[in-house]
């Protein structure tokens, strides 16, 4: 009898699950249906969410189009939210300094040309000043710009010529709307071989971790010290817009403080001076944070007397 082909063979019945495992795989894909949905409604959701519209200015700066009704403050190269409104935005590593450094950047184990006080009273007229800072220096929303800025203000007094680098919502370690933390213009400052560096920053760093934002401010100061020996470096400590800063500024202050010492910088403490404690909060503006012209008028004039009380 010869060999019966079959379209079809005969299959084999499939084996039966328990039911308690056939229970447990129905749970676990309803689980997974369930996780899965939630995930597509939220991303439908996130979606749907505006993005952000930047001020006008940066709008301009990036081709983009600014939303109606806002104004840019005149005169500044760069606009951000209020100072110190936003969430610390992530931030990318430091990059290696253009020089050589030793073998470790600690406050002890430089070795640096200070500029002392020989170097402070032989800053004239006509020497060349370099600021670096944020919206407190650089000005914001129409006040304290250009000529009405302390900055100027100062300079002038002194009869120095002055280049302000500063740039609104940065810091040590913060890089704002224009990713532009101090430390990304202190080449530019040292290319200038100014006389005198005046850093007023960290209001905008109070969100980040205070390791890393001592850590910018070391860098900052320090690269500052060693491609300029001879210049009177000063720091400014963090400027608030009340009596109350939050702990972060506080330890950021304090430890500014300690490295101007270690690099013969002066010092200047407005949280300390109380610049804009009690009734002269009169001196913000209307956003509760900024000062004012006359405000800036008043930091020039502590400023000011600051440097003459230490012999510049």
């Amino acid at each position: 009898m010869g060999h019966r082909w079959q379209a079809h063979p005969q299959r084999r019945r499939p084996r039966r699950l328990p039911a308690g495992t056939r229970g447990a795989i129905v749970l676990a894909a309803f689980a997974a249906a369930v996780s899965a949905s939630a995930l597509i409604a939220r991303a439908g959701a996130d979606a749907q969410r505006p993005e952000p519209t930047p001020p006008p200015t940066v709008a301009a700066n990036l081709g983009l189009p600014a939303s109606a009704g806002s104004a840019a403050p005149s005169g500044t190269s760069a606009s951000i939210p209020a100072d110190g409104e936003s969430p610390a935005p992530a931030v990318a590593p430091l990059p290696a300094l253009t020089e050589t450094p030793g073998p470790s950047e600690a406050p002890a184990a430089l070795s640096v040309h200070r500029s002392g006080p020989a170097a402070r009273g032989s800053v004239g007229r006509g020497s060349r000043v370099v600021f670096l800072g944020d919206s407190y220096t650089s000005g914001w929303n129409g006040a304290g710009i250009g000529a009405r800025g302390w900055p100027r203000i100062v300079a002038s007094a002194r009869g120095w010529s002055g280049t302000n680098l500063a740039v609104p919502g940065t810091g040590f370690l913060n890089p704002g709307w224009t990713g532009q933390p101090v430390w990304t213009r202190v080449s530019r400052a040292i290319d200038g071989h100014p006389d005198v560096v005046v850093v007023a920053a960290g209001h905008n760093d109070f969100r980040y971790a205070p390791s890393a934002t001592d850590a910018a401010a070391d860098r900052v100061t320090m690269r500052i010290r060693r491609s300029l020996p001879r210049a009177l470096l000063v720091v400014v400590g963090p400027i608030w817009h009340n009596g109350r800063p939050p702990a972060a500024t506080l330890a950021l202050r304090d430890h500014l403080r300690r490295i101007a010492a270690t690099l013969d910088a002066l010092f200047i403490d407005p949280i300390a001076e109380g610049w804009f404690a009690g009734s002269r909060q009169s001196l913000i503006g209307a956003d509760g944070i900024h000062p004012t012209d006359r405000g800036h008028r008043f930091m020039a004039t502590r400023i000011l007397d600051d440097l003459a009380r230490n012999g510049v």
